[in-house]
């Protein structure tokens, strides 16, 4: 029902699609969309034809498109409305993506999502919530069934943040510290929620 609007990055190169007997691209190639993890994308992931997907792409002469994660690169929000940032959201990014693709440049193929970890969960989420705009999935190291203790990505999470700074890990878990504190009573609950913005 948020009517606001934000401009979310892209990227899109056709250079394996089909074409007619004229040259001209077919509209009913498949289309293949990565979706963007937690940073910025570039278009190198449309250009390099070492990845992957890449490579599949060639082999069955679709395009391809590589769509930011909202929050990241240059597909930014204010941080005052850090509500928005979830994978729910992101799933309907991919759909709204796939929709005005389809309409704007009659594209008749099917669609293929395509994500690494995170962003390869979600390939696989919003082919599941999505089965009327996307064919298939597919999602390397994609942690699919997602759990509420989750410590495994956790412990990942931290190698990486150490490897880089050791004081950014005492920040985190000094924040993480003050969270928990807060969670046990109204006051903090409710500061919490307000610095949040939650409902």
């Amino acid at each position: 029902t948020n009517k606001k609007r934000f401009i979310q990055r892209f990227y899109a190169n056709d250079m394996y699609a089909k074409t007619d007997a004229m040259g001209n691209k077919l509209k009913t190639v498949p289309n293949f969309l990565k979706i963007g993890g937690l940073g910025p994308e570039s278009i190198s992931w449309v250009t390099n034809e070492g990845y992957a997907w890449m490579t599949y792409a060639k082999e069955v002469g679709a395009k391809v498109y590589v769509l930011e994660h909202r929050y990241y690169g240059a597909s930014k929000l204010n941080t005052t409305d850090l509500q928005f940032l979830t994978s729910k959201q992101m799933q309907y990014d991919v759909a709204r993506f796939i929709s005005i693709v389809k309409d704007n440049r009659n594209e008749l193929g099917p669609w293929i999502t395509f994500g690494g970890d995170y962003a390869g969960a979600m390939a696989a989420w919003s082919r599941e919530l999505f089965p009327d705009l996307i064919l298939g999935a597919v999602g390397s190291s994609g942690f699919v069934l997602a759990k509420i203790d989750m410590f495994e990505y956790l412990e990942v999470a931290e190698t990486v943040i150490r490897e880089k700074s050791e004081k950014c890990v005492d920040r985190i878990q000094d924040a993480f510290d003050q969270l928990v504190e807060m969670i046990g009573d109204a006051s903090g609950r409710a500061k919490i929620s307000n610095k949040f913005k939650w409902v």
